[in-house]
């Protein structure tokens, strides 16, 4: 196996800071699909397992920091996985930055022009919402940054928050803001908040002990793509967490909140390691019905079925072919990478891409843009990505607006 993969293979040995987790009964039957692909229950389970064949794993190194590995989730998905994943190839998260820490909740980088924007996009490239009760915003989660139709392109965060969060409390508070105000507040904004009560409740009782147990975003679950789940470098996130910050976001500095790192806090590389798959046998169904033993030809039959000439007596030469049946004992995961890497396709080995100057990226703004919305989600203007703020604290979403492009949710 490669360097790569044996160092995947290692450090998910040794992870011990995840706890595991039981699948969740309340979400779809998650427990019983779980069976039949676990790969299917994303961070509601322990994902520092032993590697399977498929799984794909990104390694985001910040400068000065270290290195936080995830396990990405192209079953539950796979456009937003492999949007990440082709951009970290081609090397465009190289040099960029994270432009945006809020203590206890996320940090957010990967902005093409480094202040949270990013440029004009082709609408065509914009991904659409992949979100999935088997991924949450849990602490660690790895998710793609959205607009306020929760399509994403190339920023993402990194949820920071451990704090235990409540949702039962947030539901009870936000019914009674909401019957509070209802003589006063517009079909819209009631539409809004009803929504979003809805999906609070909906959410099982398992996965609201594991945001009391993990910490996390809850209410940006159903608006944003987790892509991954942080498996080792947790102690990165948290010391990034604690950066200095100073204001320079605007959507945060209308909140009162400074979040830009008061020094650079750059990403050196991002990445992709896939896990290949065994390579396929070759033998005929023929082969395949024969036993070992010796036939009436007096030749000898391998364990594959494949005929051997016993050599003449005196004669040590060794047989013409001979297949050595597996040792007991070997694992899955030595079938998985014992192939070398020479012989994986290009799909299935480990990869980061040249210079950002490769990458297929969007032209720059000539200008600055920024925002006056402090929305719960803004909204996307002229073919601009852009992202709504979660106001911090607060029960009730702020009302969406129409505004210019500030990268940021």
């Amino acid at each position: 196996m490669n360097s790569r993969t044996r160092k995947i293979c290692a450090v998910l040995a040794a992870v011990t800071t995840l706890t595991a987790f039981s699948a969740c009964k309340g979400d779809g039957g998650a427990e019983k699909e779980g069976k039949k692909n676990p790969a299917l229950l994303g961070n509601l389970v322990d994902v520092s397992g032993t590697p399977e064949p498929g799984d794909v794993f990104a390694e985001i190194e910040i400068v000065d920091y270290g290195v936080i590995t995830f396990k990405l989730f192209p079953d539950l998905a796979p456009k937003s996985v492999e949007q990440f994943a082709s951009l970290a190839e081609r090397g465009y998260y190289d040099t960029r930055n994270i432009h945006r820490v809020v203590n206890d909740m996320l940090m957010q980088g990967g902005s093409f022009n480094f202040d949270g924007t990013d440029g004009k996009v082709d609408p065509g490239e914009l991904l659409p919402l992949e979100s999935s009760p088997y991924a949450r915003n849990f602490y660690g989660a790895l998710v793609l940054a959205p607009d306020a139709k929760g399509q994403g392109f190339c920023q993402f965060y990194v949820v920071n928050s451990k704090s235990p969060q409540d949702v039962d409390a947030a539901i009870e508070s936000l019914t009674a803001q909401l019957s509070d105000t209802k003589r006063t507040i517009t079909p819209e904004a009631k539409a809004t908040y009803t929504k979003n009560l809805d999906s609070l409740k909906s959410m099982s009782a398992d996965v609201r002990e594991m945001y009391k147990s993990r910490g996390g975003l809850f209410r940006q679950d159903g608006r944003s793509t987790v892509i991954g789940q942080a498996i080792d470098g947790l102690d990165v996130i948290d010391a990034i967490a604690r950066a200095g910050v100073v204001a320079g976001n605007k959507i945060d500095d209308d909140l009162g909140v400074m979040s830009r790192p008061l020094d650079g806090i750059i990403i050196k590389s991002v990445t992709i390691t896939r896990i290949p798959y065994p390579e396929p046998t070759t033998t005929t169904p023929e082969e395949t019905t024969k036993k070992a033993g010796k036939g009436k030809s007096g030749k000898t039959t391998t364990a594959t079925g494949k005929l051997t000439t016993p050599p003449e007596e005196g004669d040590s030469s060794a047989p013409a072919e001979t297949t050595t049946p597996p040792a007991d004992g070997d694992s899955v995961l030595g079938s998985i990478v014992a192939a070398d890497a020479t012989t994986v396709p290009p799909a299935a080995a480990t990869s980061r891409g040249g210079t950002s100057d490769t990458a297929a990226v969007p032209e720059p703004v000539s200008e600055s843009v920024t925002t006056t919305s402090t929305s719960a989600l803004a909204e996307e203007s002229d073919g601009v990505v852009i992202a709504g703020e979660q106001e911090i604290d607060a029960d009730l979403p702020i009302e969406e607006n129409s505004s210019d492009s500030d990268g940021e949710f």
